[in-house]
């Protein structure tokens, strides 16, 4: 009777802290594999190689991509070095270190683990005071990480302030609108590569006015331009938003109605983003509910009106962003389904919560919309962005399918069997992340 393999312990490519170091002299032990496994510890800026693998209990090993854990040290990793950003006297000792970890529900061993590690890597130093008390700091690089994360996780946010001001101000509610939408098209515009206007206006061919259109102004020319109101052709259009002063379930409907217009503006390139921000309003799990009604079922009794439903049936129908500055960030996907499915996916929203606890919805709302405003679209996307810092900190908290079913995807598979949706939504999502863009696996 043959007897099943069993998974090695170590692996190549893994990084092993030893546990019998102490902190303020953490090394670390990096595996290879040169026909054989290799260890070699790294300790004082000095590599030397092991003659046999460590004891697997002397060791922690930093959890592989991919894993739960691995999103669990990310997670205590931004928690912990945002604790140190904020401490006033710039380090914390073991005991305040894991009184913040506590929070994140670790083991014991896994936290002791996460710190080891940060301090391996070069995120953290540890160092003796004079009373021989450890006393955790951020590295130079680590602090630098944070000043750019705490910038970014402010984005927008003195959008609050100033709206507030011009509400005391002016009072009257539709002019108070319209300088909230300049406020944010400003914005925008400080921000946005040199490429695109942002400017308020019309998509030719279509009579909705939009209030925010980022468009490509340098292999497109406006038809019509006076200020920031234009004209503009559908395939020079990278972006449409539409901004709220308050937004309730009834202002998100209209806005999502409002945007269905724009599904298929495109010309040779990817699908534009469609988003909606507003300065104050409900909450993730109400914007959540909201976007399915919106995207619910039809009924054979629904009533053909302005509240007609309208079910998915495509991969770039779903608005792609809601946002409530400071409060929410709610982005639609499709969400995998468990193996077995008769379909591989199905429509969700997908809440953002910062790991650190910091106001980053602003932040994150323009890190999604600057990953549409890439040029040119087919190469992999490696401009760096004030942004970057943000998107490691927003966690995925909640993730809401549309459909209790998968009857949703009925059209899809009568076409086929369910396999170029499939890679339809793979090479949108890998295009998002940064790789090449795939026109002829990603058409609507």
């Amino acid at each position: 009777m043959s007897r099943k393999p069993t998974t090695p312990i170590f692996q190549t490519g893994d990084l092993l802290i030893p546990l019998g170091d102490s902190l303020d002299a953490q090394s670390t032990i990096s595996v290879w594999d040169f026909g054989a496994l290799r260890f070699y510890h790294n300790s004082s800026g000095r590599q030397t190689a092991l003659k046999k693998a460590p004891p697997p209990s002397s060791v922690f090993i930093r959890p592989r991509e991919g894993t739960r854990e691995r999103k669990l040290l990310r997670q205590a990793s931004d928690v912990l070095t945002a604790a140190l950003a904020d401490e006033r006297g710039g380090s914390l000792t073991i005991a305040e270190i894991s009184a913040t970890l506590s929070s994140q529900s670790l083991s014991l061993q896994f936290a002791d683990g996460v710190l080891r590690t940060l301090i391996g890597i070069g995120t953290l130093t540890a160092s003796k005071d004079k009373s021989g008390t450890i006393r955790i700091k951020l590295s130079e690089d680590a602090r630098s990480r944070e000043r750019r994360r705490a910038y970014s996780a402010s984005f927008a946010n003195d959008l609050a302030s100033q709206s507030e001001q011009l509400g005391r101000l002016i009072g009257h509610g539709a002019t108070v609108g319209s300088e909230r939408e300049e406020l944010f098209r400003a914005l925008l515009e400080r921000h946005v590569p040199r490429r695109y206007h942002v400017a308020t206006g019309f998509v030719d061919g279509l009579p909705q006015q939009f209030d925010i259109i980022i468009y490509d102004q340098i292999d497109h020319a406006a038809l019509l331009r006076t200020g920031n109101l234009v004209v503009v052709p559908s395939e020079s259009v990278r972006a449409v938003i539409e901004i709220k002063s308050t937004l309730d379930a009834t202002t998100l409907a209209d806005a999502l109605e409002h945007l269905q217009a724009a599904m298929f503006i495109a010309g040779d390139g990817p699908p534009v983003f469609r988003g909606v921000f507003a300065y104050s309003g409900i909450g993730a799990r109400a914007i959540s509910k909201a976007v399915r009604r919106f995207h619910r079922p039809i009924e054979d009794d629904t009533p053909i009106d302005d509240n007609t439903p309208e079910p998915v049936f495509s991969i770039i129908q779903m608005v792609n962003a809601v946002c409530v500055l400071g409060k929410a960030m709610v982005r639609t996907t499709f969400a995998e389904m468990p193996p077995g499915s008769d379909f591989p996916w199905v429509p969700a929203t997908v809440t953002m919560d910062s790991a650190a606890g910091r106001s980053s919805q602003g932040g994150a709302f323009f890190d999604l919309l600057d990953r549409y405003l890439r040029h040119p679209y087919v190469g992999p996307f490696e401009r760096s962005t004030l942004m970057d810092v943000v998107r490691g900190d927003m966690l995925s908290s909640e993730v809401t399918p549309f459909y209790t079913n998968e009857d949703w995807a009925t059209p899809f598979l009568i076409l086929d069997d369910g396999a170029a949706f499939d890679d339809r939504i793979r090479a949108l999502s890998d295009w998002l992340a940064g790789g090449a863009w795939r026109e002829e696996e990603v058409s609507p």
